[in-house]
């Protein structure tokens, strides 16, 4: 079976791990995996092993004088739906090989997957993307995407419920994210993204630096190996992310035998069970006393580190594999 995936960017992202996860499962299961990348191969440079073959679509820059024309008109190009991103979707349209399965993943590789009429049409979802943006028109055609007679697979219940889709879950690289037992050089680590519900870590890193606490906040630009070794020289492992799909990071961190403390973003969390879920509407002072309860308290330190393992094994990816592709196997039903 070719299965085929369309990507306007393989860059370092929580969405494009799951993607490489699946796709090198598959090819170890004997399936010809495609993944069409809007993109060059810097992109993905990130990620150690790639077993698919990755059909890349390099930039094309427009000219000075269409440049100069786009940006004077730039208003009603953008208004009658002929801007940049509209040109790229044409583009990756025309680049989908002939494949068995035809995987959209992102609200705006949807429309071009199923207007190639390349094979059977599936789309999957890793987060309910009309959040994503602030315009109401992104927003509009973000939600009109999951209306297609694409086959949608979900990567978390709640998803599943929300766009009508089939679950086949989320899980980590066990084999890769795991306990290292190196000396604690950090109290608390923490994943930082310029991305505004990603959480706003400043005031509560500046609160933790008086306190006299030693953070490790990372850019999001570590090498796997380095991620792995951050998670395993913290204590601690904070994230303020306001919706998640899923969320990666936490699920690594307790693979790695770190405690989390986590808004309730999440669905695979308990309070006081496998983590410390703060209130939605948190604040700094409420950040910081979890924080230090869990650290000064070595009974409740211990039980929800080993309530973390034990939760991130219920997470192997293969169990992912086998779901996808009885998903992928049925008939291609809205």
């Amino acid at each position: 079976m070719h299965i085929n995936f369309n990507s306007l960017s393989l860059g370092l992202a929580g969405g494009t791990r799951f993607i490489f996860e699946l796709a090198n499962r598959l090819v170890e299961q004997n399936q010809k995996v495609t993944i069409t990348h809007l993109g060059e191969e810097a992109a993905y440079a990130w990620f150690p092993e790639i077993k698919a073959e990755i059909l890349n679509i390099p930039f094309v820059p427009y000219s000075l004088s269409t440049r100069a024309f786009r940006k004077f008109f730039g208003k009603y190009l953008r208004t009658y739906g002929y801007g940049t991103l509209t040109n790229r979707e044409r583009r990756l349209k025309e680049a989908i090989p002939d494949c068995d399965v035809n995987m959209a993943t992102y609200c705006f590789t949807a429309f071009p997957t199923y207007y190639s009429g390349k094979g059977r049409g599936f789309y999957l979802v890793q987060h309910y993307e009309p959040w994503f943006f602030e315009q109401k028109k992104a927003q509009e055609k973000a939600a009109l995407t999951y209306t297609l007679p694409l086959k949608k697979v979900c990567v978390s219940k709640w998803l599943t419920d929300k766009v009508n889709g089939t679950f086949i879950g989320n899980g980590i690289n066990l084999s890769k994210f795991k306990e290292q037992k190196t000396p604690k050089e950090y109290d608390v680590m923490v994943v930082q993204r310029d991305i505004g519900w990603k959480g706003n870590y400043n005031p509560v890193l500046e609160a933790m630096q008086k306190k006299g606490l030693k953070v490790f906040a990372a850019t999001g630009k570590l090498t796997d190996e380095e991620l792995v070794s951050a998670y395993n020289t913290s204590k601690l492992f904070l994230f303020l992310s306001e919706h998640e799909g899923f969320g990666y990071p936490p699920l690594e961190a307790m693979a790695c035998g770190v405690p989390v403390v986590t808004t309730p973003c999440l669905e695979y969390t308990n309070h006081l069970d496998n983590a410390f879920v703060l209130k939605k509407n948190y604040s700094v002072n409420e950040v910081l006393e979890a924080t230090e309860r869990i650290l000064k308290d070595e009974a409740l330190y211990s039980r929800l580190l080993e309530s973390g393992r034990q939760t991130a094994k219920e997470y192997d990816f293969q169990k992912v594999v086998y779901r996808f592709l009885e998903a992928v196997k049925q008939e291609n039903t809205m």
